[in-house]
């Protein structure tokens, strides 16, 4: 589905979700499914009655799954929110799909963390919108071509700009 009409998409390839998914699953699924579980069978023996118990139940379950989809779209979905136009990029957030135009980006900068790579587009005074690099296959690619509708320049040291490179 085109978000965009009348404008051309740019196809780049996200990267395989599968190391996302394993730590996903993994320290959340299991950590948090395991605690989450836990303080239910705590709150449901401690309750004054069996309907208050199973409420307090309900709501950590549904804190838990709030926070599990939160998680998902950024360790499994993080480069996969994103679609990337000629005039404008779409970014699909907990409230639906967002659409920004390349002009309204007032600064970017790459920001790097033990080898992740991150592009921030800061847009007006308040909104930032990190693009996991790293999470796409033509990552120099991308980057090159964002660079090239962008009306400010990129802030990034020449360590940060190598340390985006294009993946097979």
């Amino acid at each position: 589905m085109d978000e965009a009409p009348g404008r051309e998409l740019l196809r780049f390839e996200p990267g395989r979700p599968f190391v996302g998914l394993l730590l996903f699953l993994g320290g959340y699924g299991l950590g948090a499914g395991f605690a989450t579980w836990m303080a239910c069978q705590e709150v449901r023996v401690g309750a004054s009655s069996p309907a208050s118990g199973l409420l307090q139940a309900a709501l950590l379950v549904a804190l838990y799954l709030a926070g599990a989809w939160v998680l998902f779209l950024h360790f499994v979905l993080g480069s996969r929110r994103f679609r990337f136009y000629d005039a404008c990029f779409t970014v699909f957030t907990w409230r639906g799909r967002m659409r920004f135009a390349w002009p309204e980006v007032r600064r970017a900068t790459l920001s790097t963390y033990r080898g992740n790579v991150e592009l921030v587009l800061f847009i007006g005074a308040v909104r930032r919108i990190s693009v996991p690099l790293d999470g796409f296959r033509q990552a120099a690619s991308l980057l090159a071509a964002i660079r090239a509708r962008l009306a400010v320049p990129l802030e990034a040291s020449p360590g940060q700009l190598a340390l985006v490179r294009d993946r097979c």
